[in-house]
């Protein structure tokens, strides 16, 4: 199968990117989503996204943000790779 299709959902906190992306799973079913929640479980205590990220704010996590961060794109990389659709609930900021 080819490439699959990633799809953003791009915004502040609180502004309704999970539901979208819910309703988007409810119309295509067996489409991962990827975001925000799971990262927060994976880096339980940092919140990556939601306050805490790369860029100075943090210097004793910098090291361990970036690297979440990287290994999060290549999570990305790897579904769309492996010819899945993902949907990417994530909060960008401007360290990013």
């Amino acid at each position: 199968r080819p490439g699959g299709v990633i799809r953003f959902l791009l915004g502040p906190p609180a502004v309704g990117k999970s539901s979208v992306a819910r309703e988007i799973v409810r119309l295509r079913p067996r489409t991962p989503v990827f975001g925000n929640d799971a990262m927060a479980e994976i880096a339980a205590g940092m919140r990556p996204g939601i306050g805490r990220r790369p860029g100075g704010e943090s210097p004793d996590a910098e090291a361990e943000l970036t690297a979440l961060l990287r290994a999060y794109f290549g999570a990305l990389a790897a579904f769309d790779t492996a010819g899945f659709d993902v949907v990417a609930d994530v909060t960008f900021h401007r360290g990013h």
